[in-house]
């Protein structure tokens, strides 16, 4: 219903690193706009002027937005030397729970700092602090997940869930860490531990 299926989107993406230091500052910038009536998040949701009007008033498809998207979805601060890899600000992540996720117009990313030192043995420790959230279709970051958020000003939680005022749930986002091993001969042997909390 009312599925938008063309978007135009430019990113601009930049990283500059200083010479012989291992600091780099970084980010990247989208903009996409539909062209269309339905610029304005807030027009999206149930009932309003952008979602059919005939039943069951269902929402749009909004794997491509329908609405305009502006926003440095990374914007980062690091050090990448002597197997170290740290950063802090608006970051794009995978890991197997917290990751970019399938995108259409730009990646999910996430608000905090990470830190992984490598060994030449083949050991590598992770610690991730992420605080926020930034949706594939958001242009704001905040201190929800896809299941406690509410899209587009949807009443989107699922109905076993209730809430005090009708809001999306707060998360205080989640820590990570990792440990692992990677056979540096080539033999192919790798193992992982994760911790997310």
């Amino acid at each position: 219903v009312n599925q938008a299926s063309w978007a135009n989107a430019i990113a601009l993406h930049g990283d500059y690193h200083w010479p012989d230091s291992g600091w780099h500052l970084g980010g990247t910038y989208v903009y996409s706009n539909t062209f269309g009536p339905c610029i304005v998040p807030a027009n999206n949701a149930k009932g309003a002027p952008c979602v059919s009007q005939v039943p069951p008033n269902t929402n749009q498809d909004e794997t491509l937005p329908p609405f305009a998207l502006s926003t440095f979805y990374e914007a980062y601060f690091g050090f990448k030397a002597y197997g170290l890899d740290s950063a802090v600000g608006n970051v794009v992540i995978n890991t197997p729970w917290a990751n970019a996720e399938d995108t259409r117009m730009k990646p999910a990313a996430f608000q905090g700092a990470y830190a992984s030192y490598a060994t030449p043995s083949g050991w590598t420790a992770n610690v991730d602090d992420m605080w926020e959230f930034e949706g594939r279709t958001s242009s704001v970051f905040g201190n929800y997940t896809l299941l406690t958020s509410y899209p587009a000003g949807s009443n989107g939680l699922p109905s076993n869930i209730v809430v005090s005022g009708g809001h999306g749930i707060a998360t205080n986002g989640f820590i990570m860490g990792r440990l692992g091993y990677a056979d540096p001969s080539g033999i192919g042997l790798s193992a992982n531990g994760w911790y997310y909390n």
